[in-house]
């Protein structure tokens, strides 16, 4: 049986093989291992193209089509990237709105941003190793910095010091003195 299994799988695309076991957990674990395999030529076979379609993402399973959205959603057609951004499955729609909020952004933006986070994350971990949130709880650093500092990545300095400021009920020249003692 296991053999007539594998034959099935043979040339079946991950949308196939994920119809066959649509209970969640009733997949075994070799035809899982199929379906990750699937998934990845999938994917590596829409980055060779120069423009990802609609059509192309049709027989990809919602793994697969997750992975288009993280990895290739600068290469999709606007229909493609209406087609993920829309999609049944949350985590293919959640990809797909963060792959746009970092395509608007743009590459080089992106990175700087994301270096900021992690600066800012070193920062207030160093010297707010706790932030307050509701009681009995605390929240991440950067989870504060984005509620309190929406645009606080652009201006890091700028989101330095209202942590310090709110952390520590001063409003001072300390701040940016601690955000270069941070980096």
């Amino acid at each position: 049986m296991q053999n007539q299994v594998v034959q099935v799988r043979a040339g079946a695309s991950s949308r196939q093989l994920r119809e066959q076991y649509p209970t969640k957990g009733s997949m075994p674990r070799e035809v899982v291992e199929v379906l990750y395999a699937t998934r990845k030529e999938e994917v590596e076979a829409l980055t060779a193209k120069p423009t990802v379609t609609a059509e192309d993402l049709l027989d990809l399973d919602h793994g697969a089509r997750a992975m288009v959205a993280q990895k290739l959603f600068w290469q999709c057609d606007d229909q493609a990237r209406s087609f993920l951004l829309n999609d049944a499955h949350h985590w293919v729609r959640s990809s797909a709105v963060l792959a746009q909020a970092e395509m608007s952004v743009g590459p080089a933006e992106t990175r700087a941003v994301r270096d900021y986070r992690m600066v800012d994350g070193q920062f207030m971990s160093r010297w707010f190793p706790m932030v307050p949130g509701f009681p009995g709880q605390f929240v991440r650093p950067e989870a504060w910095i984005q509620s309190h500092c929406p645009d606080g990545y652009a201006q890091p300095e700028q989101a330095h010091a209202s942590a310090h400021e709110y952390l520590t009920g001063c409003k001072d020249q300390v701040a940016p003195g601690l955000a270069a003692k941070g980096n």
